[in-house]
């Protein structure tokens, strides 16, 4: 599956939690996420890849594998892969077995959206400002849904969350981040 998204920053949580339940999107999730980052000799990090084990807090855990990552018309794009895990603990221990080590913990708060086309996460991280992320199979769709939550006018980003904690937040890591 191909992943397209970007981030728009510097957004209120409740304003835009009420305008995308005024266009009808549904509210999926909302609580804390445990992240865990993992890689054998840096050689997921050295290609550009991604190997994470997320725990949504109280609902399902996830295993994700993001590759091939590349920019285009300022969308970030990935081949994204996903599993379904019966429990956090248990992935993170999957992967210690086959020689990962855990690279990066971190912690959010993230309110999950859906609409038809398109599915919209408002992040917020300890001691950076909140920002959306919208995905859609599409870029036209993406920015039909920025002008609709009129966001037209706010700072777009394709940066992983290191990334723009690089760009905007340089004095603070993801690895420890917690709540």
């Amino acid at each position: 599956m191909q992943e397209i998204e970007i981030k728009i920053l510097g957004i209120d949580p409740q304003e835009i939690s009420q305008k995308l339940i005024d266009i009808g999107a549904h509210k999926e999730f909302s609580g804390l996420i445990k992240t865990k980052y993992y890689d054998k000799n840096h050689t997921i990090r050295d290609n550009g890849d991604l190997l994470r084990v997320r725990e949504f807090e109280g609902s399902h855990t996830e295993v994700t594998y993001k590759t091939n990552k590349r920019t285009e018309d300022d969308y970030k794009i990935y081949d994204e892969f996903e599993l379904a895990s019966p429990e956090f603990d248990e992935a993170c221990s999957f992967f210690e077995a086959l020689g990962y080590s855990q690279s990066c913990y971190f912690e959010k708060r993230r309110t999950v959206f859906s609409l038809p086309e398109a599915e919209i996460v408002i992040d917020e991280y300890p001691q950076i400002a909140p920002f959306i992320e919208i995905e859609a199979p599409d870029p036209k769709i993406i920015e039909d849904l920025i002008e609709k939550l009129k966001l037209e006018e706010n700072e777009k980003s394709n940066q992983t969350i290191n990334g723009l904690l690089k760009e905007k937040y340089p004095d603070i890591q993801l690895n420890n981040l917690t709540f």
